[in-house]
């Protein structure tokens, strides 16, 4: 399960494609692609190494509060499911930026 507390990233050398209403990400190295609904295609756009899981849900939850009570799940599984495809990683997020 992912931690809620570190921030995913697309993995290097894996790519993102969107057309006529489809998603897929490639992975050239593993010779692997892996096609995105529209809630992981959602949750791959907020993956920037900046958010973490957690800022990630509160994002959808605020967009989507009438699916507010399944959000959370829905990123965790979308989430450890490009995991386990090896198409994004986690990093530290970065500190926010405390000056005004």
């Amino acid at each position: 399960m992912a931690d809620m507390t570190k921030a995913p990233v697309p993995r290097a050398g894996v790519r993102f494609e969107e057309l006529e209403g489809e998603a897929v990400v490639y992975d050239r190295a593993g010779k692997r692609a892996t096609y995105l609904n529209d809630t992981a295609t959602l949750i791959w756009k907020l993956c920037d190494g900046n958010r973490t899981v957690a800022e990630i849900v509160a994002i959808l939850a605020q967009e989507y509060p009438e699916s507010a009570g399944q959000i959370a799940s829905d990123v965790q599984e979308s989430i450890d499911s490009l995991v386990r495809e090896r198409a994004i990683v986690f990093v530290e997020p970065a500190p926010a930026d405390k000056t005004e």
